[in-house]
């Protein structure tokens, strides 16, 4: 039986997923930060960076569309699920791009805060599209309804829950950078994010397993995808980079930063799993993008 992989998408589509999963992640985890009224420094941070990482998100959707200049032409065709992230993308960079700026001095002149009425809209917009834009790609990648291996069922909580997690990396991160302004107060929130952290990394590797179960239990080309995942040319950056270096690698360096109370190695871990994650949230959108298999009736098809 023959089977022909997925060409039209590619490096820049998987870079598109990363960084706008990373984007949605950062945000909704930020707010949930700023609630506690504990963690200015790093929330105000992590909402600020969002519409940066929306922004690359989109010049790649962009620049896969080869239409970099003639941007507009992206949003023309309401039918088309790109066209529709590309909205969905849109709206949830100026709502969360208008939320963060009063948060900072220079921005003071604006006519809204982030505790106004206004503001309170522009937030309730902000999570709405930032947990669109989480599960965003599940929608994009099921549309192609002859690539078994994209069933939105499955993908959809496997985006969900990654872009969670490498938004946590973002956190991770930022919170090393403000080590000098928090003092102290870093490992109290170092230690914090590794229990989410740990409690994302185990639901993770619970869908990844869902994922790679139900996939192994379909037909034949949804098997054919996972076998390039197990067994196949994409194994080495399945298993070792997605599992073993995105996944349990961090998990072990979370358990073991709860019990560190030492600065400088808690700072070392936090930011070795911060940039692990990234790594492995990167690679794991790659490879589920480049192990889309086309069924042999699909094929037939197109070649009639």
């Amino acid at each position: 039986m023959e089977f022909e992989k997925q060409k039209i998408w590619g490096n820049l589509i998987a870079a598109d997923l990363f960084f706008s999963g990373i984007g949605g992640g950062c945000f909704f985890l930020s707010f949930l930060l700023e609630i506690q009224n504990k963690y200015g420094p790093i929330s105000n941070l992590g909402e600020i960076l969002t519409p940066i990482f929306i922004s690359i998100a989109l010049l790649c959707l962009l620049f896969h569309l080869r239409i970099p200049i003639r941007f507009y032409r992206v949003f023309l065709n309401p039918s088309s699920w790109m066209t529709r992230g590309s909205v969905i993308l849109s709206i949830f960079f100026i709502s969360s791009l208008l939320y963060s700026l009063p948060s900072f001095e220079t921005f003071n002149w604006l006519p809204w805060s982030k505790a106004s009425s206004l503001g309170r809209v522009i937030l309730i917009i902000a999570i709405a599209f930032s947990l669109l834009n989480m599960i965003y790609p599940a929608v994009l990648l099921s549309v192609p309804k002859h690539i078994q291996s994209w069933e939105i069922s499955i993908l959809l909580p496997l985006f969900l829950f990654l872009s969670l997690y490498t938004g946590l990396a973002v956190l991770l991160l930022i919170t090393i950078s403000y080590v000098r302004i928090l003092g102290d107060q870093t490992i109290t929130i170092l230690h914090m994010l590794g229990k989410i952290g740990i409690m994302l990394i185990i639901i993770e590797i619970f869908t990844l397993y869902i994922f790679t179960k139900t996939m192994l239990n379909g037909n034949q080309p949804a098997k054919e995808s996972i076998f390039l995942l197990i067994k196949g040319e994409l194994m080495p950056l399945f298993i070792g980079g997605v599992v073993i270096i995105g996944l349990i690698v961090p998990f072990f360096m979370f358990i073991s930063s709860i019990f560190i109370v030492s600065m400088p190695p808690l700072l070392i871990l936090a930011g070795v799993s911060g940039l692990l994650i990234l790594m492995g949230g990167f690679l794991l959108r790659y490879v589920i993008v480049k192990a889309g298999v086309y069924s042999p009736i699909y094929i037939e098809r197109s070649i009639i």
